[in-house]
């Protein structure tokens, strides 16, 4: 979680994937993994179509820019190729600014390299490096061999970039029939589909077919010749990846690849998904619906339709190296029809239940299989948070944020694909309410507090939802998402334009759930609201403003300085919702009984000061690195004697201005600032709107500067006014939008990751000096001289 590897994180949480991992070279795995890579196989001529493929135009490639490789290579992951580059270090040379025209001298020469592999023969020879990977034997649960082919990361960003470029291309090609190439909701609408034809009356089975070393054995010269006539457009490009044997290192051994698809390239889906198409449309039947995802063959229909669809899958197949494995392919035979899958079905070595099967992650059969289904998975769900609980006991800031960026995804998917199923998840609610979350916020809580912290972050909340309540929410948000993709599949129309009538559809639908959902939050906040104290109904205004809450929603990386301890995290979230702090000292430096609040407005100590300094070293910081020059700190003010200043202004001839920089609203002019940060829960500010606190902050800053600045000095004035919370006036909204703008043009970010970049600096500046406030020593010193130490005094 530190270094970003959220991924990673999750696995280790999950006890039962600790059993598997990379195998060790032995002689038995060598050999299995030649097993797995056979020498390329002929084509047959039947299956060669002899008209021409469709026109395209390669100038389409030319929208492959630096910019493209720059992105692709800002998000690429994994370790390196045969050389041992890895992806951080290749990300790093491609993105990080301190290469500064070499790294965008570098994106733009390999996306021309892009458009050169999509549009041009490149001999083999001269890409046997560029195509060379290095194998990796991965476990599977079984214990057989999966086989990985890592390539160079320079290869992965460049076909990455490739294939996003043509990704509507692909998505027309595979149509509703083949559901791995990149339609949204693919996956999804498989399971749906296939559930709501399995459930209709006059359906008797649903036959799950399982392929071995699918992509490895693939038939790469029908595939290449299937490509050139269903997706010309990418023809050239999987030519030229696929068109030669490429090199496979494992351990000391070389390995060729003749044959299909390697796992791991990023066009490996892609061609796999565009090779197998001959094949399913020989598959299409009228009494069968066929549903695939990437290998993954299911059908449901009449149990002599699934037996007459299997044979032709078992005929046909070898020839595009699509090889059944009977012994892992499972028949879900309705009770009544069981007696004729056996007679069918009963020498062909596939499983026959009637009970149910597991279906693309998720659960089709009887109501008592996917019980039982989601009941085992709920288990191994159990055990992963309470690895999760011993984490929180001594870091719950990497804890809480591994929960909500991944952990809590895992049985998100299961709850959008199987209904009513909300009940079966309430161990893990046990788990989150009276272990988990009492370490987040260093409290057992009562039932309205856990509403509250199921609210979103941006609406006070902690995001950390109830899995029983939120089950028949994600399940219907689903169904009415994939809804034209499921109802294109059922009715099997083969037509281009459907699909992306369906995705544009698709879109639609998904901003109106989140649409709604955002209303249905909303609700549940007001109705929350209306029965809280006053003090609670604070604090959630509080931690409702803009940027107030960015400190939960940013990663802990550990590079930024964004991991906050254990104390710390528990201490912002106390303070986040007012929660009694029951380890703070009795009595302040001052003689005051010491509070949370006292802590954050008492002066004793210069931790006021400390956060004012803090915070304004942080914004400098950030409008020098926008370009603002010159920027400077603490700044004396000139003389304004002889000017005919209001009362309210701040004459004294040793001012300050915080922050001073050119530029900032017009070129040239000088912009003076100055930072102020007060404590909205102070005794004398409880009574007053939250508003109306900025408004008087930020009137008091212009009253005092305001006049001085624009005549003496003949600059503009922004007054900075922050909360302890983490809010801030609108003025300073402006400024940092003004500097975000300016970061984008300067070193070409995107303005969303810049802003919520600017918010994490400022708001963790922020936090950081506000809990060494709360917790900080606070006690009148006596200065003592040094010549009156004694140094050899024990």
């Amino acid at each position: 979680m530190r270094n970003g590897q959220t991924s990673e994180a999750t696995g280790w949480l999950d006890s039962s994937r600790h059993t598997c991992g990379v195998k060790s070279c032995t002689d038995e795995v060598l050999l299995d993994l030649e097993k797995k890579h056979p020498p390329a196989s002929p084509i047959s001529s039947k299956y060669v179509h002899s008209d021409p493929p469709a026109d395209h135009q390669p100038v389409t490639f030319q929208g492959i820019t630096g910019e493209s490789i720059y992105k692709c290579g800002l998000n690429i992951k994994g370790s390196g190729g045969p050389s041992g580059f890895d992806a951080s270090g290749v990300s790093r040379i491609l993105c990080a600014k301190k290469f500064k025209q070499s790294s965008t001298a570098l994106c733009d020469a390999l996306s021309l390299v892009a458009q050169k592999l999509a549009t041009t023969e490149v001999h083999g020879d001269f890409l046997a490096i560029f195509c060379s990977s290095r194998l990796i034997p991965l476990e599977k649960t079984d214990g057989g061999t999966r086989p990985i082919g890592i390539g160079e990361v320079f290869r992965r960003i460049v076909v990455k970039a490739i294939i996003f470029s043509q990704r509507v291309a692909i998505k027309v090609a595979a149509n509703c029939v083949q559901l791995a190439a990149g339609q949204s909701g693919g996956c999804e609408a498989a399971i749906h589909s296939l559930s709501d034809r399995f459930e209709e009356a006059d359906c008797e089975g649903a036959l799950l077919l399982d392929a071995s070393n699918a992509f490895n054995r693939l038939n790469r010269g029908l595939a290449l010749h299937s490509v050139d006539r269903l997706c010309p457009i990418l023809a050239q490009l999987f030519n030229n990846l696929y068109g030669a044997p490429s090199p496979l290192y494992v351990g000391n051994q070389v390995l060729m690849s003749e044959e299909g698809a390697t796992q791991g390239c990023p066009s490996a889906m892609a061609m796999y998904s565009i090779g197998i198409l001959p094949l399913i449309s020989l598959a299409d039947l009228e009494d069968v619906l066929q549903v695939w995802y990437a290998d993954d063959g299911n059908a449901a229909g009449t149990i002599s339709g699934l037996h007459e669809w299997y044979e032709i899958i078992t005929t046909h197949g070898p020839a595009f190296g699509y090889h059944i494995n009977p012994d892992k392919c499972v028949l879900i035979a309705k009770e009544h029809h069981l007696e004729k899958a056996q007679e069918l079905f009963g020498e062909t070595g596939v499983q026959i239940t009637t009970a149910g099967a597991r279906h693309l992650g998720a659960a089709i059969g009887s109501t008592e299989f996917k019980t039982t289904f989601v009941t085992n998975k709920v288990s191994e769900w159990v055990s992963c948070l309470e690895n999760l609980v011993t984490v929180a006991k001594t870091h719950p800031h990497l804890a809480y944020s591994n929960y909500v960026r991944s952990l809590k995804m895992k049985w998100s998917y299961l709850q959008r694909t199987l209904p009513d199923i909300g009940h079966l998840f309430q161990p893990m609610e046990d788990i989150l309410r009276h272990k988990l979350i009492p370490l987040f916020v260093g409290k057992h809580i009562s039932d309205i507090e856990r509403r509250i912290l199921a609210l979103p972050v941006k609406m006070g909340g902690l995001a950390l939802e109830n899995p029983v309540q939120t089950a028949n929410q994600e399940y219907n948000n689903s169904r009415f998402a994939t809804g034209p993709l499921v109802s294109l599949i059922l009715a099997e129309e083969d037509c281009p334009n459907n699909i992306m009538d369906a995705e544009m559809k698709s879109g639609k639908l998904k901003k109106k759930c989140a649409d709604a959902t955002d209303e249905r939050h909303a609700t549940e906040r007001t109705d929350i609201f209306a029965v809280l104290d006053m003090k609670t109904q604070r604090a959630m205004e509080l931690c409702s403003e803009p940027g107030a809450s960015s400190w939960l929603t940013a990663r802990p990386l550990q590079k930024l300085g964004h991991e906050l301890n254990q104390v710390e995290f528990v201490d912002a979230i106390r303070l986040r919702y007012g929660f009694h702090f029951p380890d703070l000292i009795g009595k302040c430096g001052c003689g005051a009984q010491n509070t949370s609040d006292h802590a954050l407005i008492c002066k004793v100590g210069g931790f006021d000061m400390w956060r004012h300094d803090h915070l304004r070293d942080t914004l400098a910081d950030i409008l020098r690195y926008a370009g603002f020059k010159p920027v400077n700190t603490e700044q004396p003010m000139l003389p304004c004697d002889g000017f005919n200043l209001p009362i309210s202004a701040n004459i004294k001839a040793e001012a300050r201005m915080d922050i001073v920089c050119r530029g900032l609203w017009s070129d040239m002019q000088a912009s003076f600032m100055d930072v102020r940060v007060f404590h909205p829960n102070a005794p004398s500010y409880l009574k007053m709107p939250i508003t109306n606190l900025y408004k008087q902050h930020q009137n008091q800053k212009k009253l005092a500067y305001m006049r001085r600045v624009q005549e003496v000095e003949q600059g503009s004035f922004t007054p900075l006014v922050f909360s302890t919370s983490g809010g801030f006036a609108g003025e300073v909204g402006k400024v940092l939008e003004r500097a975000a703008r300016k970061i984008c043009d300067r070193h070409k970010e995107s303005y969303a990751e810049t802003m919520s970049f600017i918010r994490e600096k400022t708001r963790f500046s922020l936090l950081r000096s506000t809990l060494v406030a709360l917790r900080g020593t606070k006690r009148r010193v006596v200065p003592v001289s040094v010549e009156d130490v004694d140094f050899r005094d024990k």
